[in-house]
């Protein structure tokens, strides 16, 4: 067991963690083998679940096996740097003003850090319920990492323990229920001609016009019924499926038809709600564009790319119980965001999201945590071993 400062072995920890570039696209196997032989250090017994190349995720157990226990869970991959307004090395440890910066402070390696900090301080000797780490990957770009292992876990016939704390940035409030992911891509695909005879030629991006006119269609019917009425939904929420078309890809110059437009549509749907037939429901909302589009010679094409799980979880678990009492607002909140938490409740587990730092301060430039919500978080997580597990 360490005893220098929490304060301190945060900043070292953290520093470590932030100095791994595990930007979504990049390899996290060098992260992983760090996080794993600190917990084989600690006493785990450390799985390595190899999803792809350059792609794992950590399981690490330690107690015996039996009901109850508690798991911590956070994804080691981060978003892309691509601001260039930052005042410091994003992939360096920043402490300035009693803020921790760099990518990955708030989303969401501050959590592992702390946790690694608390599990350091504790006799772990003493576990009579299990406790288990998941440390996964590529949760930036739709949790692939906890959905692979979700896979695996079920092929092998494996569950986690009664309840899973999810170190997210909440703001230290505790959420038991967030929407999922449903991302969609539409490629229109036309045929090129020089622009001044735009008649030898099939104008996608023209075509792509009508599709978005009817994407709004379809937004305004997500506030309507039956998909205003989702299982478990309250007036703290949104209470409709959000869409949003985030990226508008197509042609080559100005003095070209444009051949290829692509459109990737994302849909938040609510616990309740099933995300492909969301999908379907928008694939059958263009068939009238399909059409307009095919006799202007356009093909658009509609594919479903992923759909990650909404999380809805019960109320008054163990580990709901515990940490009440002990945050500054106890209240409940719904995040509009999705987590790994939709996944592996599938594995019998109740996931609680609640972490340090707030998700405004994520994916931008100048991420950072307050270094005493981390401290805070050290001994929250210290606190729940030590209720849950021993």
């Amino acid at each position: 067991m360490s005893h220098s400062s929490p304060r301190r072995q945060m900043e070292h920890l953290l520093g470590r963690l932030i100095e791994f570039p595990t930007v979504s696209n990049r390899p996290v196997t060098e992260l992983g083998a760090f996080l794993a032989q600190h917990a084989e250090d600690l006493g785990f017994r450390v799985e390595n679940f190899h999803s792809e190349p350059g792609k794992v995720n950590v399981v690490a157990t330690i107690g015996p096996e039996r009901q109850g226990g508690l798991a911590l869970s956070g994804h080691m991959d981060v978003v892309p740097v691509a601001e260039k307004k930052w005042d410091t090395d994003p992939f360096s440890l920043t402490l300035r003003e009693g803020r921790f910066y760099g990518r990955g402070t708030c989303d969401m390696k501050g959590f592992v850090a702390a946790s690694m900090v608390a599990l350091e301080s504790l006799d772990l000797s003493s576990l009579n319920r299990p406790l288990v780490l998941v440390w996964t990957h590529d949760e930036e770009v739709g949790c692939k990492g906890s959905e692979n292992l979700v896979s695996t876990f079920q092929q092998l016939g494996r569950v986690l323990p009664e309840v899973t704390w999810i170190g997210e940035p909440t703001d230290l409030r505790l959420c038991r229920m967030h929407p999922g992911h449903t991302t969609i891509q539409i490629r229109c695909v036309g045929k090129a001609a020089h622009s001044s005879r735009p008649e030898l030629g099939a104008s996608a991006i023209r075509a792509a016009g009508w599709v978005l006119d009817a994407l709004e269609a379809v937004e305004r019917s997500f506030r309507q019924a039956p998909w205003a009425q989702a299982a478990g939904q309250t007036a703290r929420g949104p209470m409709h499926p959000v869409m949003n078309v985030g990226r508008v890809t197509g042609g080559s110059a100005v003095n070209v038809v444009p051949a290829l437009c692509t459109i990737d549509v994302g849909i938040r749907q609510l616990p309740g709600q099933d995300g492909v037939k969301l999908f379907r429901y928008l694939e059958s909302a263009l068939v009238p564009v399909v059409s307009k589009a095919l006799a202007h010679g356009v093909v658009v094409e509609v594919s479903l790319d992923g759909c990650t799980a909404s999380l809805l979880s019960p109320d008054g678990t163990s580990l709901i119980r515990h940490l009440a009492p002990q945050l500054d607002d106890s209240t409940e909140t719904i995040v509009p965001f999705a987590t790994d938490g939709g996944n592996l409740s599938a594995l019998q587990t109740a996931p609680v999201v609640c972490g340090p730092g707030s998700i405004a301060q994520a994916h931008r430039e100048n991420e950072f945590v307050e270094a005493d919500a981390l401290v805070k978080t050290v001994g929250l997580v210290s606190e729940a071993i030590q209720s849950l597990c021993c």
